[in-house]
């Protein structure tokens, strides 16, 4: 599923900067409580991720280091991509564990 947002900030202590995800679009990744997600921005970084709920809509949180290796502010518009995240634990782990 790909589909254009902006980078937002929320007013807040607690979260910083997300990308907010469409009601649509979340709707097809929730699964009871798996939220988990794989979402490509701008077609060159890939992060793993939950969609996160806030006041009945969901977002993906967006960290400095990704925001600064994308050259990306509050306003800026992106392409975000979504994919199930079917891993085990939520994240790449070695095959040694």
């Amino acid at each position: 599923m790909t589909f254009e947002t902006t980078l937002q900030k929320f007013d807040s202590d607690l979260w910083g900067y997300h990308f907010p995800v469409p009601d649509d679009v979340s709707a097809q990744f929730i699964d009871g409580n798996d939220r988990r997600v794989i979402c490509t921005v701008n077609g060159q970084e890939h992060i793993r991720s939950g969609l996160m709920p806030h006041n009945g809509h969901y977002f993906i949180l967006v960290n400095k280091k990704l925001r600064e290796k994308l050259g990306i502010k509050p306003g800026s518009v992106v392409t975000l991509t979504l994919e199930k995240d079917s891993s085990k634990y939520g994240m790449e782990m070695p095959e040694s564990f």
